[in-house]
């Protein structure tokens, strides 16, 4: 009797492991499933329980055990199936041992399964829903779902809640109206979610029953499912719903805070109008005429553009209308105006008059004499007195504002960022609302120029001059010019409309813009994508932590030695130091344990905050829609992008709620630094000790000035790679970086750099933690001056400490995770079997990964001379990977398949098209290949879908071949890549392609656990063979073992197809010889790679060979003109040359593109071979085609 049909008690560690069909069944399979191999009876059965365990409470595990039963199937090998079976069945049957390695089993499986991560962004519902679904079937689902009942109960209404009264009763009320205000919408969501991922887990394994034939199909349990579902379900709605109505009354407290801000917010206005506008604008003087002369202008510009940074009161009017306060918001729009031209008189008097050169002097009274005062330069004499503009004077209100204040803060002794600020603040402003005279000053040098604001290209960089200076000058106060950078773009479009220049164009060129910002929030829709940003993310949070921890160290350490100083003053520096250190100290420690990072709970601090600068009537909705914007690389939300992106963005959900959570912790964090750091001691002096102090007890969001938000928005922006502020900053690298970021996110740029400012910003995070040279930066040096922006020593001190230790820990993984036959980016699963590629889950990590490896492969004893011995695995040896190396300073961009692709394949056609005289051809490859990959980003999405298929279906597994002959059909099969597609081997056609083929295993390209990929952002490779493992080990790079490409799609697939056989035989055998092996070889491994490259060049050469050769048998005519054509393209460019000629004289008038005469042309060639007309050229190895004709 087979042991599967023992009884439930007969099932022990005792009878299995003297079974000896148990043993080789559990033998083979943990072989086959896991690579695990032992003798030891107890390991194997101890490993048994740990797999099937592993398998009830982990759905990657259970998934995995599907595909191996697909495949056993796929194979026709019975005997896996039944010893699969066999297996199963008995686990299910067996009571279990119930001790420290059973919890220990069931917990690996759950904090290694994708939905335990999951749950951190899911309330914790999707943890809870797939373990109560997968352990509910196996271990007693009515006793979960009864005691899960009375816990419920036990929650809502305590007994303490009962004897306290009404007033605990009124607790309860007010959770009860949360979670009808929008907790259960939370409750819904979540147990959908949860629901889906129990069905698919159950799913799995009963059809890996029926697969196994554990089940008859018949048999197949739609109840076993449903119960699952239920139990995924249930536990899911109710932490769901938990944390949902948790959320809303977090909100609650907000509103009530939004409306008190809100107060605070007029009565600033009222005061500061009170106290200074209208002295202001009472002055008999300068000032008076400065500030009703701005009013004018900004009012007018007001009506023009409908600006909403200062309309507010419009927006309240809107809200109040009908009742006693409407009076009051107009007057509080009319406040908002005046204030903001109180503030810019106060600074035009105290910036004062401009000084003239006497050319510029006498240059500008001629043309007045000549052209008139409206000329453009014109000077009246009367407005010059001792070579300076006379103040108050039509020459002086000239001068633009951005060109006042501009030129002020680049003058100390006229006005600092500081007495700027302290303007604004005194006006009730803030410098995002004070940007609005900069839009003005836009429009009003529109209307100069004439109708419909139209603005020249000179003035528009006369413009653009003055706010760089301005960016120069506020650095520190937030991207205050970009509204106004965007109307004179607006302004020069409707110029070139109303000239009549280009009009199409300009239509067309605002439809790609469109479309290339569709095109990028399209390219980031997967779950994968979400997955691997959202894991990228909790490593950068480490990074944050780690980061602050190491510069609070090191200030630490610093204002202790200044304490020690007799001077006062530098002790003073010293205590603010230290100070700052212990604040930075517990920010980086709340970092390490997730803060407002962890199952979608924010701190009410942080709710609060975020509620409030989002809300419009508090002046700041402007700086949330920069920093809360929904696709990073798009633009804010809100702008007019039309329907393609507001849908993109609406696609983006996941990304963007990703994104915000590491957004809005990142962003509390730094204003929590800020309030404990107390650097002015405002904070101290009311009682304010940090971030959560300040908003709940306080109520104090008003002393969070300019400058404190500004820094806080540009770490949190930075922290996901998104910050692009880096006009106006020093150094030859933030020019560049600024240049790039803007010809990225034109027309043409974005076609080719979708992600300009991930690109920047991954550079900068890997220089600024890279040993030792992040601590060098000078605004002075070359290409990278200014990359660290004036950072402090002890900030670069502490980035240097992160650096080290990520490169420790990517060492660590290097040598732990891989061996001789693993690359850079790949990685063994620690937890079982198979092999992953994490470059798209690393991203800007990249660097450090390839560092490692790059330690790890030249540490060996094999290793680089100079280096250290790091470990002693002596069949490592040296590698050096230029791809790997470029996609470590992209971060793995060039695999989105975008526009830098086309950089990689220009580069592979310009070695390997010149050497077959096939450069025209590939050309032409290129051009297809660019235009199907760029159409292809619109369809990523369509990549799910195609994992789906995959993991239910083996045929959808392999690998297509989207190559093809004709540009339409190669463009076509590129830009659907993405789509499910039937793969045969003998696939002919647009939906049912061929297998890709690969020069080294004749079983083709597989797909492995496609859903995983989605699930946890990894991509598990295909395993290596021992001749992959030994190109690995000897750092061969694809180019070096597959044939030379044909002008043909086919022939290129049966030249690695028959390079395939080869490598599995003569060069396997070669790989395993003797001579390979011999201690000369061992010894010198760069003579061991000369060798076998020889070797593979031979078959390479004999395969392509073979490939282009004409068969008779065989060959279709079709295949005859391929092979024919491939064959004259192979040929030297002057052969060509000679034959091409001989042709057209013999054929006058014919056109050579129609004719394809190129079976001819190799008939041609031969007989003129032999006639010895063209001497000097090998003969081809083909066979005679005379006959052809």
């Amino acid at each position: 009797m087979s042991y599967n049909n023992l009884s439930a008690e007969e099932l022990d560690r005792e009878q299995l492991t003297n079974n000896i069909e148990f043993m080789n069944d559990a033998s083979q399979f943990l072989a086959d499933r896991e690579d695990y191999y032992s003798d030891n009876p107890d390991d194997i059965y101890d490993r048994y329980l740990e797999h099937f365990r592993y398998q009830n409470v982990n759905e990657v595990s259970a998934m995995r055990d599907l595909y191996l039963a697909q495949d056993y199937q796929n194979k026709g090998d019975q005997d896996g199936l039944e010893r699969m079976n066999r297996l199963m069945s008995t686990f299910e049957k067996q009571n279990g041992e119930y001790n420290l390695e059973t919890v220990t089993d069931y917990l690996g499986g759950i904090i290694t399964a994708p939905s335990t991560i999951g749950s951190m962004f899911s309330f914790g519902a999707t943890k809870a829903g797939a373990v109560a679904a997968q352990q509910g079937i196996k271990f007693g689902i009515k006793e979960i779902i009864k005691n899960g009942v009375k816990a419920k109960g036990k929650s809502h209404v305590s007994k303490k809640a009962v004897d306290k009264g009404t007033e605990e009763l009124g607790k309860f009320q007010t959770a009860k109206n949360a979670f009808l205000g929008g907790g259960y919408r939370t409750a819904i969501g979540s147990g959908v979610v949860e629901g889906g991922g129990a069905f698919g887990t159950a799913a799995a394994q009963e059809t890996t029953r029926v697969a196994t034939g554990q089940k008859d199909e018949e048999d197949f349990s739609y109840g076993n499912i449903a119960l699952a579902t239920v139990l995924g379900t249930v536990p899911g709605t109710l932490i769901g719903g938990a944390v949902g109505t948790r959320k809303a009354l977090v909100s609650n407290v907000a509103e009530d805070v939004v409306m008190r801000e809100s107060a605070k917010r007029t009565t600033q206005t009222k005061k500061a109008y009170k106290t200074h506008t209208l002295r202001t604008f009472a002055s008999k003087g300068n000032i008076g005429k400065f500030a009703k002369d701005t009013e004018s202008k900004l009012k007018l510009s007001l009506e023009e553009t409908a600006n909403d940074k200062i309309l507010k009161g419009k927006e309240i009017k809107l809200k109040l209308k009908g009742t006693k306060q409407e009076n009051l918001a107009i007057t509080l729009e009319d406040m908002v105006v005046q204030n903001i031209a109180s503030a810019a008189a106060t600074i035009i008097d105290k910036v004062g008059v401009r000084s003239l050169t006497k050319e510029q002097i006498t240059e500008g009274t001629k043309i007045f004499k000549e052209k008139g005062a409206k000329a453009k330069g014109a000077i009246n004499p009367k407005d010059i007195k001792d070579g300076k503009i006379i103040k108050g004077s039509a020459e002086d209100l000239k001068e633009r504002i951005t060109s006042r204040v501009g030129r002020g803060l680049s003058d100390s002794s006229k006005l600092t960022e500081k007495e700027f600020g302290g303007i604004l603040k005194a006006h009730g402003l803030n410098a995002d609302e004070f940007s609005s005279l900069y839009v003005s000053d836009v429009s009003a040098a529109g209307r100069t120029l004439g109708t419909a604001g139209r603005i020249s290209r000179e003035v528009k960089a006369s413009l653009f001059k003055d706010l760089d200076e301005l960016d120069k000058g506020i650095l520190t106060l937030g991207t205050a010019t970009e509204a106004a950078r965007k109307k004179a773009d607006e302004i020069l479009d409707q110029r070139v409309k109303a000239l009549g220049i280009n009009v199409n164009f300009n239509g067309v060129s605002d439809f790609i813009r469109k479309l290339n910002k569709t095109r990028i929030g399209l390219m980031t829709i997967q779950t994968a994508t979400t997955v691997r940003n959202t894991t990228n993310g909790l490593m950068r949070n480490y990074v944050y932590a780690l980061d602050n921890l190491g510069e609070a160290g090191a200030k630490y350490a610093y204002g202790k030695f200044l304490n020690a100083s007799s001077d006062k003053a530098v002790q003073e520096i010293g205590r603010d130091a230290v100070r700052a250190a212990k604040g930075q100290r517990q920010v980086g420690l709340k970092s390490l344990i997730l803060k407002d990072m962890v199952a979608g709970i924010t701190s009410q601090e942080t709710a609060i905050l975020v509620r409030l600068f989002q809300d419009t009537q508090l002046g700041k909705s402007d700086l949330a829609k920069q920093l809360f914007r929904e696709m990073g690389d798009v633009g804010v939300a809100g702008t007019d992008n039309g329907l393609m992106v507001q849908t993109a963005r609406k696609l983006n959900i996941l990304n963007t709620y990703s994104d915000n959570i590491f957004k809005k912790a990142v962003f509390a964090r730094e204003l929590d630094k800020i309030v404990r750091a107390d650097a002015t001691d405002i904070f101290r002096k009311k009682g304010v000790t940090d971030l959560k102090d300040l908003i709940l007890k306080k109520k104090k969001l008003t002393m969070l000035d300019d400058k404190s938000i500004a820094t806080a928005m540009e770490k949190a922006l930075d922290f996901i790679y998104q910050t692009g502020k880096f006009r106006g900053k020093e150094g030859q690298f933030n020019q560049l970086a600024a240049g790039f970021i803007d010809f990225a996110s034109g027309t043409f740029g974005s076609s080719f750099i979708p992600f300009p400012r991930y690109l920047v910003n991954q550079f900068r995070f890997f220089y600024e933690h890279a040993p030792i040279v992040g601590l060098f930066d000078s605004a002075k040096m070359p290409i990278l001056g200014g990359i660290l922006n004036k950072s402090s020593m002890t900030e670069r001190i502490g980035k240097q400490v992160t650096g080290l230790s990520m490169l420790g820990a990517f060492y660590g993984m290097r040598s732990q995770l891989g061996d001789e036959n693993t690359s850079a980016y790949e990685y063994k699963n620690p937890f079982g079997h198979g092999t992953f590629d994490a470059r798209a889950s690393l991203g800007p990590f990249t660097a450090f990964a390839w560092f490692a490896d790059l330690l790890y492969t030249n540490g060996g004893p094999k290793g680089a001379s100079f280096m250290p011995r790091l470990h002693d695995n002596d069949k490592v040896l040296p590698s050096y990977n230029t791809r790997e190396l470029l996609e470590a300073f992209t971060g793995g961009f060039g695999r989105s398949g975008t526009g830098l692709m086309a950089i990689d394949r220009a580069a592979q056609m310009a070695i390997e098209g010149t050497a077959d005289g096939k450069l025209p051809q590939r050309a032409y490859e290129a051009i297809a290949r660019f235009v199907g990959n760029y159409l292809s980003t619109f369809t990523v999405a369509a990549g799910m879908l195609k994992d789906v298929y995959g993991a239910l279906d083996p045929e959808y597994r392999l690998l297509p071949d989207n190559n093809d002959v004709e540009f339409i059909p190669y463009m076509l099969k590129q830009a659907t890549r993405a789509f499910p597609f039937e793969t045969h081997a003998d696939g002919d056609g647009f939906f049912e392609r061929p297998a890709q083929t690969t020069a080294t295993r004749t079983t083709g390209i597989e797909n492995q656990l496609p859903l995983f990929r989605q699930i946890t952002g990894l991509t598990p490779m295909q395993e290596k063979t021992d001749v992959e493992k030994e190109f690995a080990r000897m750092n061969l790079d694809y180019y070096e073992y597959t044939p030379r490409k044909t002008t043909d799609a086919d022939i290129n697939r049966d030249a690695r197809q028959r390079m395939a056989f080869i490598v599995e035989s003569r060069v396997k055998d070669f790989i395993n010889g003797s001579v390979y092996n011999s201690k000369a070889y061992e010894n010198n491994p760069a003579l061991k790679r000369k060798a076998l490259l020889k070797v593979i060049a031979s078959a390479k050469r004999e395969a392509r060979e073979d490939a282009l050769a004409f068969d008779e048998r065989y060959d279709t005519e079709e295949m005859i003109d391929k092979k024919a054509k491939a064959q004259f393209f192979n040929l030297s460019d002057s052969v060509r040359s000679i034959l091409m000629k001989e042709w057209e004289d013999r054929h006058p008038g014919e056109d050579f593109d129609e004719t394809e005469p190129y079976m001819e042309l190799l008939f041609l060639n031969q007989k003129l071979k032999e006639f010895d007309v063209i001497t000097g050229f090998k003969k081809p190895k083909y066979q005679s085609i005379g006959s052809k004709f």
